[in-house]
């Protein structure tokens, strides 16, 4: 996501699909529900239903179980992003307890579709085991 002090576009945002779509477009991953749907497992259509307003057809509320994995996915906070609570960003101190290599790692995984990364977890937690 693109942090830029004079976006206060989130300030707005009265509900979480709202919060969710603009996580989504501010991040350049993510430029259409398409992309975003891929990288979490989920249809086109079945993702689009979460940044729908209430009222409106097909809309799916957002829960903890999307919103936590999808923030971290999106670099936001979970907490700004079900709740409004707080601002979306990161705190940057939050970034810089991980190592060059974690971080690297934790990215790659991100960028992984969400069915991938238990797997991909499991075979870090074997190298770790073996020491290989």
């Amino acid at each position: 996501m693109t942090k830029a002090i004079d976006d206060l576009g989130w300030t707005d945002l009265g509900e979480a699909h709202a919060r969710l779509k603009w996580a989504r477009q501010r991040d350049a991953r993510y430029p259409t529900t398409k992309a975003f749907a891929s990288a979490v497992g989920l249809s086109e259509h079945g993702y689009a239903a979460y940044e729908r307003a209430p009222g409106s057809s097909k809309h799916t509320p957002l829960s903890y179980e999307q919103a936590f994995p999808w923030a971290q996915r999106l670099r936001v906070r979970w907490e700004w992003l079900l709740k409004g609570e707080g601002a979306p960003w990161i705190e940057d101190s939050d970034q810089r307890r991980w190592s060059p290599q974690a971080q690297r790692i934790a990215e790659m995984v991100d960028s992984a579709p969400e069915q991938d990364q238990e797997r991909i977890a499991r075979a870090i937690e074997l190298l770790l085991r073996t020491g290989s």
